[in-house]
């Protein structure tokens, strides 16, 4: 492996990222079945069942964009453009 890639790319387990998300495994499986959750990639051979892991900077990134203010105090928080 390259060296430079190793320290760009970290990937984590389904389990990891929901808690590094704030949410369950459960709604982050539904978020893979339905659509619209972050980036993940699935590790194994094609046609079995594989390992679903998630590259960390993508998921901090659909995180950040798909944050929801709960109040207007919170304008001008991480990831607020306006």
């Amino acid at each position: 492996m390259h060296d430079g890639l190793k320290n760009e790319l970290r990937f984590v387990r389904a389990p990891e990222a929901a808690r590094l998300l704030g949410v369950s495994a459960h709604t982050l499986a539904r978020k893979r079945w339905s659509g619209g959750g972050p980036p993940f990639r699935v590790l194994g051979e094609p046609g079995k069942r594989g390992a679903v892991v998630y590259e960390v900077n993508e998921l901090l990134a659909w995180a950040i964009r798909h944050q929801q203010l709960t109040s207007t105090s919170d304008k001008g928080k991480l990831g607020d453009t306006r």
